[in-house]
């Protein structure tokens, strides 16, 4: 875990099944990640059945959280600690959620204050290990506590919990749409206790506990004891960036807490009374808090959709029936493998100007019915049933069924994604929520806000195309986009050309430099041939050698330069083919043409598990340095997750081999 605003030298990695394989991973590293997606790895306890969707006499309630106990064997929290009575005052409504303004400063057994001075616990708040943050036994630091019943206290004051991983992540969508949001989580920067190196990055970011477990015996520790040393935590930075990771227990962070039943929270002005409601039939669209629904399901006609009985007139009643896939508008593969990260807000095949509701959008839309029932009839009046897995109709004039943009990891199934998140609006006024397969048939309620776009492309730049290079070959061009018009550049120390794109507003190589330096680097097994694939693997001192190892004109990316890449998605920055797939990752389409690679890494024996010329992450890992140095002997390195979605970072040795990316100079 560690805090971009201080020079470093960067890696930037994308891996495949787990931040593990990017870290130091016998040791945890426990490094925040910059961006995120709304994906969750969601741990073994959290595999459930998902077949079916509740009938009216089944679970009226939504869940709160894809991490929904069983009402047995559950976790729950108590203490004789100090009872806090917390006023209005004491929080901050964001998006419809009530967060406490400040860290929590709750005196525990073992506790810190940053640096171990009392007077920081005043300016910043307490620092607890996850235990402490739970109000469990210490043990649970190294052992797995296991189902919960959220929302879960902790040690959060009466009234309010500690926030689950999906909360935690439902903030960051609304924080990226509001920037300004995420100064309400920076008026207590005071850093965190790392489980290795100890007080760390105060005045540069907050970090959050989540009550969210994380099972890493999934990842590259596969058989260690260690498996549930970790938790999800999130970092709040000065410099408005958001990150996230999962850390070891024994770490120390603090905690924010939200009030119970806070989704949706209402204004007085923000809603119509009951008393002066009016049901308007005719009506578009209905604002609802802060949001503003369709008041009609879909009936948008998509290939493969169909009618509830297949009977047309049901229709033009209800709406059409999509499988989630058609909902989503992609390829029909996607009703069985993932996804992945996605812009959000997310289109899918809604009108311009609206979005397919994330599951957080339509538990928020719960919670405000919940509050106003009288509107429960703008979502119950077209109550055309579904579809099942088993391909029956079923359920009509008993439940109004929607799809969210959200998929749902049943890891431990067998299934994985094969799954995504709807609710049901009920004649019985209930609502409930469920996570089914991909292939069931459910209805499509838009909801207003346009959808968001990834970053612009600057039309300005014109790309060098160098004599020669159309009749060059290499074996990585394979893996570029077709059908981008890529720029190509000769390095004269040694002839090899290069292609380049567009990313942005800059200009970077589409390849991994093969240029060998002085100072170390290898190729893949030391074959010589095995660097037209992946490029070189560059230790740290060449990296820092002057003039830099890049063509002339261009140079390895300073910080602020590697971070543009955070705004985008992993899926649109991977090329499509040569990646290790797996039952939780998602498929790269390369969309930037910028054709990550998963050239792994080259070891070197730190004392944490790595060996030296082992190699490690190939076909799972894509990395690369930056140019800012850290503390003289290390190094970050940029993550990019294909099961998460983020851009996150941690410390490499100068002995490690890592490959090289190049952006071209400023102008």
């Amino acid at each position: 875990m560690h805090n971009s605003r201080i020079p470093y030298l960067l890696v930037i990695c994308l891996i495949s099944i787990g931040i593990w394989n990017c870290g130091d991973t016998t040791s945890g590293a426990d490094d925040i990640e910059n961006s995120v997606s709304s994906s969750e790895l969601s741990s073994s306890s959290e595999a459930e059945s998902s077949e079916t969707i509740s009938s009216p006499e089944s679970s009226s309630e939504p869940v709160s959280s894809s991490q929904e106990a069983s009402s047995s064997s559950t976790a729950s929290s108590s203490s004789s600690r100090p009872v806090i009575k917390l006023t209005d005052d004491d929080f901050v409504n964001v998006g419809g959620q009530l967060w406490t303004k400040k860290n929590l400063n709750i005196e525990v057994e073992g506790s810190r204050c940053y640096e171990d001075k009392p007077e920081n616990c005043e300016k910043y708040g307490r620092l607890y290990t996850w235990a402490m943050a739970m109000d469990v036994d210490l043990s649970y630091n190294a052992n797995q506590l296991g189902e919960i019943d959220l929302p879960y206290q902790g040690i959060c004051p009466e009234g309010t919990h500690l926030p689950s991983h999906e909360e935690w992540t439902w903030l960051y969508e609304y924080v990226r749409a509001n920037p300004e949001a995420a100064k309400l989580f920076t008026n207590q920067v005071g850093g965190f206790y790392d489980h290795f190196s100890g007080y760390k990055n105060e005045d540069i970011e907050s970090v959050f506990w989540s009550s969210t477990e994380y099972d890493v015996s999934n990842d590259r520790l596969n058989g260690s004891a260690i498996g549930y040393n970790y938790a999800w935590l999130w970092a709040y930075r000065k410099d408005l960036s958001v990150g996230k990771d999962n850390a070891r227990k024994t770490s120390a962070a603090h905690v924010r807490c939200i009030k119970n039943g806070s989704e949706g929270v209402l204004s007085s002005s923000s809603i119509e009374s009951s008393s002066s409601f009016v049901y308007e039939p005719d009506a578009d669209s209905i604002r609802i808090g802060d949001q503003v629904w369709m008041t009609k399901n879909l009936d948008t006609i998509v290939e493969g959709s169909f009618c509830f009985d297949n009977n047309e007139e049901n229709c033009e009643k209800y709406g059409r029936l999509y499988t989630w896939s058609q909902a989503m508008g992609v390829d029909s593969m996607f009703d069985n493998e993932r996804l992945g990260p996605l812009y959000i807000p997310y289109q899918g095949i809604c009108p311009e100007g609206a979005h397919l509701p994330t599951n957080s959008e339509l538990q928020t839309l719960a919670a405000n019915l919940k509050k106003y029932p009288e509107y429960m009839a703008y979502f119950t009046n077209q109550l055309g049933g579904f579809f099942n897995y088993k391909k029956e109709f079923t359920a009509l004039e008993e439940q109004n069924i929607v799809w969210s943009s959200t998929e749902y990891n049943a890891a431990g199934t067998g299934y994985t994604f094969m799954f995504a998140w709807l609710h049901a609006f009920r004649k019985d006024l209930s609502i409930g929520s469920d996570n089914p397969k991909k292939i069931t048939g459910a209805y499509v309620r838009c909801i207003k806000g346009a959808a968001a776009q990834p970053p612009k492309k600057s039309d300005s730049i014109t790309l060098e195309k160098a004599p020669g290079c159309e009749t060059a070959e290499r074996s990585n061009w394979k893996y570029l986009n077709p059908s981008i018009d890529y720029g190509c550049i000769k390095d004269n120390r040694d002839g090899r050309f290069y292609k380049t794109v567009v990313i942005g507003d800059r200009v970077w190589l589409a390849e991994n430099l093969r240029y060998k330096p002085q100072k170390s680097s290898w190729c893949y097994n030391e074959a010589d041939s095995e660097c037209d694939e992946f490029g070189r693997y560059y230790s740290g001192y060449a990296v820092s050698e002057s003039p830099s190892i890049c063509p002339e004109g261009f140079h390895i990316p300073k910080e602020s330069e590697a971070l543009q890449l955070r705004f985008y998605i992993t899926s649109s920055l991977m090329s499509v083919e040569g990646w290790k797939k797996a039952a939780n990752t998602f498929i790269g389409n390369n969309s930037t043409g910028f054709t990550l690679l998963p050239a792994g890494i080259r070891g070197y024996a730190n004392g944490n598990g790595w060996v030296t010329g082992e190699y490690d992450g190939v076909g799972n890992v894509a990395r690369f340095w930056s140019s800012a140095p850290y503390n003289g002997t290390g190094y970050y390195e940029y993550v990019f997750m294909n099961t998460e979605g983020g851009l996150s970072m941690t410390d490499k040795e100068k002995g490690f081999g890592i490959p090289v990316r190049c952006i071209k100079d400023s102008e």
